[in-house]
């Protein structure tokens, strides 16, 4: 069972406006992802950036199950290989970036935040461990760490007015808000996501352009 859809509704439009007032990129990213993991009750998320066109970047990590959240507004900052034991867990992350190509120059389709990239949509997966489409080897060797189990994925691309991908959203473990139990993310949330992305999408665009003008003048 999700959360009440006309709820979600008023708070998606609720969420809209604060998204498109608000200044600071880093914390209007942050509430893009808490935001999607409130609306399916998911229990972890990721929020990456496309950087220079040939690589994906962590911006923020945020596992409510194990007490995690680095980049972002927390105290943590993103490292390539993140040992949260200094936040008083026992997670080890790797947060290195994702190259978007092959050493051969070919897209890497093989990676589910990648593939979202190159191909511009939505990636649901009810369960990691049973799909042979995309290489989840570094999920598992995660979970086998952090003792974790990642089930549902939900992957967005966060795309302008222009179709350009400039970055992924990924949603993991939505949860049954009865029973507490792994649930896939259904048709009805990942449409939800895919509209607050847009939304969220635009509005850090437009920061971004903003952001860009007052530096041009600052110099001029």
């Amino acid at each position: 069972m999700l959360l009440n859809q006309n709820t979600a509704l008023e708070d998606l439009l609720s969420i809209g406006s604060s998204l498109s007032s608000e200044k600071d990129t880093t914390k209007l990213l942050e509430e893009i992802l808490q935001s999607a993991m409130r609306f399916t009750n998911a229990d972890a998320g990721s929020l990456y950036l496309v950087l220079d066109h040939i690589e994906l970047k962590f911006e923020i990590v945020i596992n409510k199950s194990k007490g995690l959240h680095i980049g972002g507004k927390s105290n943590h900052a993103i490292d390539p290989v993140f040992n949260a034991q200094n936040a008083e867990t026992s997670n080890v992350i790797d947060t290195k970036s994702i190259p978007l190509f092959l050493p051969n120059g070919q897209p890497n389709l093989t990676k589910v935040v990648c593939n979202a990239v190159h191909l511009a949509k939505t990636i649901n997966i009810p369960d990691v461990y049973c799909t042979t489409d995309f290489d989840f080897s570094g999920t598992k060797l995660a979970d086998q760490k952090n003792k974790y189990r990642s089930k549902s994925f939900l992957t967005v691309p966060m795309m302008n007015h222009d179709s350009e991908v400039l970055g992924v959203l990924q949603l993991i473990n939505a949860m049954d808000v009865e029973t507490n139990e792994i649930i896939p993310f259904s048709q009805d949330s990942q449409k939800i996501v895919e509209a607050l992305t847009s939304q969220a999408t635009i509005a850090m665009t437009n920061r971004l352009l903003i952001d860009h003008l007052e530096s041009l003048f600052v110099s001029l």
